[in-house]
């Protein structure tokens, strides 16, 4: 390789990667390629164009096995240590890609190859790079090879990453004596090994007495590491404890850790991993421990907060499990007493005790009285002169927006401009970052409260910040009032021609950001109000100098065609250049994407079309996961466009997306899930099917994976595209394999994590998808029917819904566990607090014994049937068939049922054919007979009355 582009990759990193938004791999194929194509990457000698058509045959150079031997090449030559680093990431990327095309004699060649530069590397970073490609071989292969089980046996255990290499190693050749070996020099050396030879101990023990027999150099482990205050070590030892606290918890159970949360002889970053893991098993506490753990806790937030510095600052979510569990006096009482300290720290604390409590026990239904008193101390707070104490106040209110609505008024607005304007008065630096957080503050606010009284006196303090304000604060004050203009333009009439004229002075701006959004708040005013546009129109024409002017111009063309028709058709050259030379920043990307789709759906040229499809591809590439939100009603315009053949072409460009991000793979299935439908070959759909098993594989088997909310989405994703997958391959069976293979795998799931609710759940998820395929003589129904009574109200109601499927499609085989699924649905119901779920009970209940009057005190108690519109029709027909045979003190409750029923979409419902005619009819010979005062209690309010009488109506008009 040329040695002048070596030292010019190492010295432009920096400028390549901002310029041309690439990935480190990227720099690999620079590498492999030949120079011509290389030097067409460069921005002062090729257009855009040049160069993502350049970037496109170099990224096409890790599908090919001659990438894997010239990137050894490039190791073993360079004296570089960053082409060396990275061409080990270029080696991990290609091997891994084309693992599948490689015969044995090439893996025995690679795996040696890697083994040796292991072996003989000095730097970290390069030995974790290699590390990392054995243990790929090592769990592909499911074998191992002379050089790696020389070394294994032969080497130190301090050895960079050998216990990496070492689990995978154990795991094929179940060498327990090789193990036994390695643990006992593992807990003799350095910490570091100490705390590896932990995990691997704690992965392979199957029983107490292994770890019985090392209890006293995991008790010397884990003195050291609290001696040593190292937050490396520590956060190690925790995570390894939290993983395998159940393997542990005889030896050292969790009352042994609390006395240090008080310890301050501890770094903070200690102090809190090791609050979070006390937090995580509180269920192993008596009330005394828990209330002694939530006073240590207390006093541990008010030494955090006792900091200028933010890296250790509590959250509301660190308090939650603890909060659930102490009596709401108790907490009233720690929120009097640190409020009476009249402290900063204690100030702070009380925040998000207050933010947790209303959280966790406070829901909007319930504890009126409690939640204004929570709501008055949050605002009273707000009198305190001090900057932090204020915005994480209002961070909690809005926060909590959901549960404080009712409280909300215009005191917190005009709080908001007065703390805006003060702070931007005493902020020095020139980005005024705490001013921006008090300005998106109050839109965020303003969203949520009804203000359509005040819109004049915000919009003055608009007015009289705009002179003062800093670029990004005047692009906020402009979303406010494109805010303002979305939902409150009719009580805009005077300030709108104000509003105009600032932002048509704007529209010049030097600023793209000052100009971008100028633009966007015109485009609000255009759809409120186009004629205010009609007088202005050439000079619109005549500023169309950059991609924001023509976005804007593009969106006249449906107020105005006949005058702004003639300026595309006359400029269409000049503006498809503009907007394809309009990618240098992701905002102008996306801009100029959307110009096209408008432009493709006015003129349909394809040009334009394929200009829209490669931006887009550009756009997702970013991997900015703010973007996607944004852009998805220009992705279903799009698509919606696309021929079955063109959307067939398109498909595929989306499987190299896979695995950059959670929230890119979220948003890829979503669109999957809208369009794939059109797709008439099912083939294109395998790669996105095989890649969502994989992920469902990886999260449920990789122990070190939190399946937090993100993955949770990413999971419920993956199972419409699953559920997709199968509606479209009802016909072929072209899928049938893998669908067996999902549903054996979910099975085995079911029975092997059963402490693990997000996997009980995706798993009842996929089974309740493919129960049409499921064989009847699987033995591991039963183990569904038993998680109906899990204390886990999603995993019940998970379990309960696959039931309710399985009885509306087989009746007959659900009545062969008919004793079994009575048992844990009565028990369940009697201790049900979730609506969903109480719903499938009961379809369950009434479906294998309808005649079963003792468990109708039980029913009724929890009959609201709306959630699952497939039940409405089955329970409401049983609920009137038995109401002659009722109690009146069960007759009432069933009316209750009946008379809310009818506040429901009714019209939406019998429509889409969810409830029946001769339902209706029979509900409306029911309510005739109910005296009025028990259809005037069983309803809220007035509004419900109003609605309840409308409803009657609609029902009498379909019957006459």
């Amino acid at each position: 390789m040329n040695g002048y582009l070596a030292i010019y990759l190492e010295k432009q990193t920096k400028y390549l990667v901002k310029i041309n938004n690439i990935s480190p791999f990227h720099f690999f194929l620079f590498m492999l390629g030949i120079d011509s194509l290389f030097w067409k990457l460069h921005p002062s000698t090729s257009s855009q164009v040049e160069i993502n058509d350049a970037w496109g045959k170099l990224c096409d150079l890790y599908h090919q096995k001659s990438s894997i031997l010239e990137l050894i090449t490039i190791y073993e030559n360079s004296n570089s240590s960053f082409i060396r680093t990275h061409s080990l990431v270029g080696l991990s990327y290609c091997l891994k890609n084309l693992f599948h095309s490689l015969d044995s004699a090439e893996i025995d060649f690679f795996r040696n190859k890697i083994t040796e530069f292991y072996l003989k590397e000095t730097e970290e970073d390069k030995k974790v790079k290699s590390a990392d490609i054995i243990c790929f071989f090592l769990e592909k292969t499911k074998q191992t090879w002379t050089l790696l089980d020389t070394w294994i046996a032969q080497c130190s255990v301090d050895s960079p990453f050998y216990f990496n290499i070492l689990l995978y190693y154990i795991r094929i050749t179940k060498d327990s004596q090789l193990l036994l070996n390695k643990l006992c020099e593992g807990f003799r050396s350095n910490l570091k090994s100490q705390l590896n030879s932990l995990e691997i101990l704690l992965y392979f023990a199957q029983d107490l007495n292994m770890i019985s027999f090392f209890s006293e150099q995991i008790k010397t482990t884990i003195e050291l590491t609290f001696t040593n205050n190292n937050p490396y070590f520590f956060s190690h030892l925790f995570k390894i404890m939290n993983l395998y606290y159940s393997k542990i918890s005889s030896i050292f159970p969790i009352q042994s850790f609390i006395p240090y949360i008080s310890n301050k002889n501890l770094s903070k970053a200690n102090l809190v991993c090791l609050r979070d893991f006390v937090n995580n098993h509180l269920s192993d506490l008596n009330q005394g421990e828990v209330l002694n753990v939530f006073c240590q806790e207390i006093e541990l937030s008010k030494y955090l907060f006792d900091d200028e510095f933010e890296d250790f600052f509590p959250f509301s979510e660190d308090l939650n499990s603890i909060i659930q569990i102490i009596p709401n006096d108790t907490i009233q009482q720690v929120i009097s007493q640190l409020l009476s300290e009249a402290s900063k720290p204690s100030t702070l604390t009380t925040i998000i005790i207050i933010e947790s409590l209303v959280i966790t026990k406070l829901n909007p239904q319930n504890a009126t009285c409690e939640k204004q008193e929570c709501y008055n101390i949050l605002t009273n707070i707000l009198k305190i002169d001090d900057y932090l104490c204020r915005r994480m106040t209002l961070d909690s209110l809005y926060e909590l927006k959901d549960i404080f609505s009712d409280f909300f008024d215009i005191s917190i607005i005009r709080f908001l401009c007065q703390f805006s304007l003060s702070t931007a008065e005493t902020e020095t630096n020139n980005n005024r970052y705490k001013t921006c957080y008090n300005l998106n503050l109050l839109m965020k606010f303003i969203h949520i409260t009804n203000v359509s009284s005040f819109v004049n006196e915000i919009c003055d303090f608009c007015f009289c910040f705009l002179p003062i304000g800093k670029e990004q604060e005047i692009c906020i004050i402009f979303e406010i009032f494109n805010l303002l203009i979305q939902l409150y333009f009719p009580h805009m009439n005077e300030i709108i021609p104000k509003i105009y004229i600032i932002l048509c002075n704007c529209i010049q701006s030097p600023s793209e950001d000052i100009c971008c959004v100028s633009f966007c708040c015109l485009l609000g005013i255009l759809y409120k109000n186009s004629e205010i546009f009609a007088d202005d129109l050439n000079c619109f024409l005549n500023c169309s100098k950059n991609v924001y002017s023509i976005f804007f111009i593009s969106n006249l063309l449906s107020k105005y065609p006949e005058k702004v028709s003639p300026f595309f058709q006359q400029n269409m050259a000049e503006i498809i250049q503009i907007l394809e030379t309009s990618t240098i920043t992701q905002l102008s990307q996306i801009t100029a994407w959307k110009t096209e789709i408008i432009l493709f759906t006015f003129y349909k040229l394809l040009e334009l079309l394929n200009n829209a499809l490669k931006h887009y591809f550009m756009c997702l590439e970013n991997e900015d996961d703010t973007l996607y939100p944004s852009i998805k009603v220009f992705t279903q315009m799009l698509f919606r466009q696309l021929s079955p053949d063109y959307l067939e072409r398109t498909i595929p460009n989306f499987i190299n997306l896979l695995h950059k991000s959670v929230q890119l793979d979220i948003y890829i299935y979503q669109i999957l899930n809208d369009f794939a439908g059109n797709i008439r070959n099912p083939s294109h759909l395998l790669p996105f099917l095989e890649y969502s098993i994989k992920q469902i594989e990886y999260f449920f088997t990789n122990k070190t994976c939190i399946l937090n909310r993100e993955i949770r989405e990413l999971l419920d994703s993956f199972c419409a595209f699953i559920n997709l997958s199968l509606e479209i391959d009802q016909k072929l069976k072209y899928f049938n394999l893998i669908f067996q293979y999902l549903i054996n795998f979910c099975f085995i799931n079911l029975s092997t994590n059963m402490n693990s609710p997000d996997v009980l759940i995706t798993c009842l998820q996929i089974l309740i998808i493919c129960e049409q395929k499921i064989s009847f003589e699987n033995d591991s129904i039963p183990i569904i029917i038993e998680l109906i009574s899990s204390t886990n109200d999603n995993v019940s109601d998970a379990a309960a819904s696959f039931v309710t499927v399985m009885i509306q499609n087989n009746f007959e085989y659900s009545k062969t566990f008919q004793q079994t699924i009575h048992k844990n649905c009565i028990e369940r119901l009697n201790n049900c607090n979730d609506q969903e779920l109480a719903e499938n009970l009961i379809f369950i209940l009434i479906s294998l014994v309808p005649d079963e009057f003792s468990l109708i005190k039980s029913i009724l108690n929890h009959f609201q049937i709306g959630i699952n519109t497939s039940l409405i029709q089955p329970c409401y027909c049983w609920l009137l068939s038995i109401l002659n045979s009722l109690s009146e003190e069960d007759k009432l409750l069933a009316y209750r049922s009946i008379v809310q029923f009818v506040v429901t979409d009714i019209k939406d419902l019998f429509e889409e054919k969810e409830i029946s005619i001769e339902l209706l009819r029979s509900i409306l010979s029911v309510i005739s007979t109910i005296p009025q005062d028990i259809i005037q209690s069983s309803l809220n309010n007035n509004y419900h009355m109003y609605v309840f009488s409308s409803h009657i109506q609609y029902i009498n008009s379909l019957l006459t």
